[in-house]
């Protein structure tokens, strides 16, 4: 008692209220109950006798308690009131010790109501009170009340900053366990939310372990789903659900709505990524009821989200719009930056799936805005790499935030959903069209050296058959023709041991069932999306611009190799298809100066392409560029005879004629 004392000065009238006050604080880890009981008792002493610092403490210990029981804004609001009251009503705390005893004991209140003006009036003087003359654990606590709301409101850095200046404490100033426990709860989630799995995994396994030699087992349950977040965020639902169980059985209040809601949201999650849609949704449904029940504001908008995923998977977009308007409202009225983005990712790809890419484009903008200023690694709580690589792609195609999607992806290590997106992050990119080259990470390759060579070979090889697997003996075969089986074989193994370390990415080549490939997931080349627009019966005149525009030449234009030149000339036949296509649709638009142009480009690309001049001309014609057309005939009259010693088609003859008529003076 005499250490109180020296803190909070005491009559010896107020000796009962602090009696109860200090019954109450002894009791409320275990009987947040018996706590409150006791605390009421304090507080109607110390407003008897007016002694405002103990009705501030008192107040502030009684929000702790009712925040922690089975029904918490029902029992503690009334408290919060009462406080916001009194700091109007005496304009300033009796001592910053108070203050800061007060502001630590809102946590529970900050994770329910972050939003709350009173919760805003003391976030303005954290960093203030944290940098006074006041206890170290009174540091601590308070660290957790700021760390948890810069958590929610997706404020990363503050909460790196806050850790930062208080977790040395740990070791120096040795706090109670509780608090300790706490604390790596904190640090473990602002490990999963930036993406830093091990180390969120880490704190769960080592804090786990302390909360049993300490004997504060009535955390077990928050520390089992600090590793259920984790694993959903990696988006790994074995270990997720494992520890789902874990949670449920270490649940130190059954009727405690609040932790039942964070766990049928955790649950909804586990279920979703198991693929298990419809107890997902009824798990989503039972968790937002309870949060709604419990005044848990920010949860409940957490689980709105969760459950627009859910309802999205069933085709019910209109009830997951809904749900999704209540979020962002939510999010925006509180400045919940991370809230707000997972909703608009969410909203995004709901519209991808009904193929709505302009409003999806809109809500990919403004989330990825929020997620580039904030660096957000683990944008949704329940990653879908499926989903993730939708919404990416839809971005890069779009040229939203380029630099921060592609670190993204790259950080996430997410495969593409298509092979056609050049934007994307490939780790290795080939370009075979009028040149080789290699791109490694989006930095050229270079291979002069002899070593090189074989390496090499095989990789043109593999690109001459259009990303099919190829056996072990046909390489064989074609690469090394005089040796050995066994010879070949050490030889293909050697060379293809170079060629991945080389390329520097080990899943780059694919070995299966003695048949060798590139594997598209992680190599890019620039004739495999020309090939895929090649063989569409119908394909649109901007697919078949983007297919043309990456034909800057023949396929490996500079090499001999039997193998190589079937698959260029097959190349090239499509090219000439989709050409002809390309500048037809456009004749059809009567758009003749796009056309002419095309056919330009098409002559430069093969000027031994006779009906390219012949288009040409037509265009000339089109246009009353009658001089523009004979020199164009001119000039492939002269190519055709220079190169292959003969002379344009009768077609081309024909049309030439046509010209020559049109040319004619009138009177001649």
């Amino acid at each position: 008692m005499s250490q109180i004392t020296g803190l909070f000065p005491l009559q010896i009238s107020d000796s009962l209220p602090w009696l109860f006050y200090w019954r109450g604080m002894a009791s409320m880890p275990a009987d947040p109950q018996t706590a409150t009981l006791n605390l009421e008792q304090a507080y109607a002493g110390f407003d008897k006798t007016g002694n405002k610092t103990g009705c501030f403490l008192t107040l502030g210990a009684l929000i702790e308690a009712g925040f922690s029981q089975a029904n918490p804004v029902h029992l503690g609001l009334p408290w919060v009131e009462k406080l916001q009251q009194l700091v109007v009503e005496c304009g300033e705390f009796p001592s910053v010790t108070v203050e800061a005893t007060v502001l630590a004991s809102l946590h529970a209140f900050v994770h329910i109501l972050p939003h709350h003006p009173l919760v805003i009036a003391f976030e303005a003087r954290g960093d203030q009170l944290l940098s006074s003359d006041i206890t170290a654990e009174l540091k601590m606590k308070m660290g957790l009340s700021l760390s948890w709301l810069s958590l929610q409101q997706g404020d990363f850095s503050r909460t790196r900053a806050i850790t930062r200046q208080l977790t040395p404490l740990i070791h120096t100033a040795h706090p109670q366990a509780t608090t300790r426990i706490l604390w790596h709860i904190t640090e473990g989630n602002l490990a999963w939310l930036t993406a830093n799995f091990p180390l969120a995994m880490d704190k769960f396994s080592e804090r786990l372990n302390q909360s049993r030699h300490a004997g504060t087992s009535m955390h077990d349950c928050r520390l089992w789903m600090l590793g259920i977040s984790c694993a959903l965020a990696e988006g790994n639902p074995n270990d997720a659900r494992m520890h789902l169980e874990h949670a449920r059985r270490s649940l130190h209040d059954p009727q405690n709505k609040l932790i039942q809601a964070e766990l049928n949201g955790l649950r909804a999650g586990v279920k979703l990524l198991e693929g298990n849609v419809s107890s997902a949704l009824q798990a989503a449904r039972e968790g937002l009821t309870q949060a709604e029940e419990t005044g848990a504001c920010f949860l409940a908008a957490s689980a709105r989200i969760g459950l627009a995923q859910i309802l999205i998977e069933t085709g019910a977009t209109e009830e997951a719009d809904n749900q999704l308007t209540h979020a962002i409202y939510y999010a925006d009225s509180t400045k919940a930056c991370l809230l707000k983005c997972r909703a608009l990712l969410v909203a995004a790809y709901a519209q991808l799936r009904i193929e709505n890419e302009f409003a999806a484009t809109n809500m990919l903008q403004e989330a990825l805005a929020i997620a580039a200023r904030h660096n957000y690694l683990a944008p949704d709580f329940w990653w879908r790499p499926r989903v993730m690589s939708l919404l990416l792609s839809c971005a890069l195609r779009n040229g939203i935030e380029t630099c921060y999607v592609q670190h993204l992806i790259r950080h996430r290590g997410l495969l593409p959903s298509s092979p056609d997106n050049e934007n994307w992050p490939w780790p290795i990119r080939i370009y075979t069209f009028g040149r080789f080259s290699i791109l490694c990470n989006d930095q050229p390759l270079r291979f002069d050296g002899k070593s090189q060579r074989k390496p090499m070979e095989l990789l043109k090889y593999l690109c001459s058959f259009g990303g099919r697997a190829i056996s072990q003996n046909q390489i064989m075969d074609a690469l090394w023709p005089e040796s050995s089986g066994d010879v070949a074989g050490q030889a293909l193994r050697t060379t293809l041991h170079r060629l991945r370390k080389m390329l520097q990415h080990e899943k780059a080549v694919r070995l299966e069932n003695r048949q060798l490939s590139l594997d598209i997931n992680y190599v890019w080349i620039d004739y495999l999306t020309f090939l895929r627009v090649a063989h569409q019966p119908n394909a649109t005149q901007v697919s078949l611009q983007v297919a043309i525009n990456r034909y800057q030449g023949r396929f490996l234009a500079e090499e001999p190799e039997s193998w190589i030149i079937s698959f260029r000339e097959r190349l090239h036949l499509h090219y000439l298809n989709m050409s002809e296509q390309l500048g037809l649709l456009l004749e059809c638009n009567n758009d003749w100066v796009l056309a002419s142009r095309h056919y330009l480009k098409a002559i430069g690309i093969d000027p031994l392409a006779e009906m390219f001049y012949r288009r040409h001309m037509i265009c000339c014609m089109q246009l009353e560029q009658h001089y523009k057309a004979l020199s164009t005939y001119q000039c492939c009259q002269l190519t055709l005879f220079s190169h292959l010693g003969m002379r344009p088609s009768r077609e081309t003859e024909l049309l030439f004629q046509s010209l020559v008529t049109d040319l004619r003076p009138a009177n001649l």
